[in-house]
């Protein structure tokens, strides 16, 4: 059981020091990158909300300075802007759920590899937003055909910048009065700050499921791993 207490000592440390990397390194490229892909799973997520509830989507634009946008006409308001945010939580949730489970792992980077090739493909037509799109999808794609000893940190670093860009997108509801949260407050008349505030509510509901599911799966993923031969230790 010692052992088992100390790997998820190691696990818990682990995120932390992931979080603590993403902040201090936040404006550096390699984080930009991955801020970019949350950015474009949030349009993706705008874009399949506004399909599903018999919307049409005109185009997303994905640019380099972090910011997107979906045009869309119909559908229901309350689920198309509420996909963006709500949307990349859930799969910054699934990637962290799964981190101990490899296949997993790459039934997630198979659903984003599809989000971003074909949103691309389909709605983006900024040069940039194509290119980026299109790129990393394959590397998604390749990810999911080919294991690599980096694909764990891949999946882990996606996971927690869905959730540390939650808490900056929070900081720019602060700042801004052009976000989903105004522009559906704007549709339905509820004050921006109460569907922020659910949508923050729901978020945190869904990490702290994520974080909790993968930390009990260190104990299960231990003892499968156990020789049959060396009894449990107390």
């Amino acid at each position: 059981m010692a052992l088992i207490r100390n790997k998820k000592l190691a696990w818990f440390l682990e995120n932390i020091i992931l979080a603590l990397l993403i902040f201090l390194f936040w404006n550096t490229s390699v984080v930009k990158f991955f801020k970019i892909l949350v950015v474009f799973l949030h349009e993706s997520c705008h874009a399949a909300a506004a399909i599903l509830t018999g919307g049409h989507v005109k185009n997303i634009v994905v640019t380099s300075m972090e910011s997107g946008v979906t045009f869309v006409s119909g559908g229901i308001p309350v689920f198309v802007y509420s996909a963006g945010y709500l949307g990349t939580a859930a799969i910054g949730s699934l990637l962290i759920a799964a981190g101990h489970t490899k296949r997993l792992k790459k039934i997630f980077f198979l659903v984003i590899a599809v989000s971003l090739l074909l949103s691309t493909l389909f709605f983006v037509r900024n040069r940039f937003g194509m290119l980026y799109g299109l790129i990393t999808g394959a590397v998604f794609l390749f990810l999911v055909i080919k294991d690599f000893k980096f694909t764990n940190y891949i999946s882990d670093f996606t996971g927690m910048m869905c959730v540390m860009y939650s808490i900056y997108d929070f900081l720019d509801f602060i700042r801004s009065d052009t976000n989903d949260a105004t522009i559906l407050s704007r549709i339905t008349g509820v004050p921006s700050v109460l569907i922020y505030s659910s949508w923050v509510i729901i978020s945190l509901f869904m990490f702290y499921f994520a974080f909790s599911f993968s930390y009990r799966q260190i104990k299960k993923k231990f003892e499968a791993q156990r020789p049959a031969s060396i009894p449990p230790s107390t």
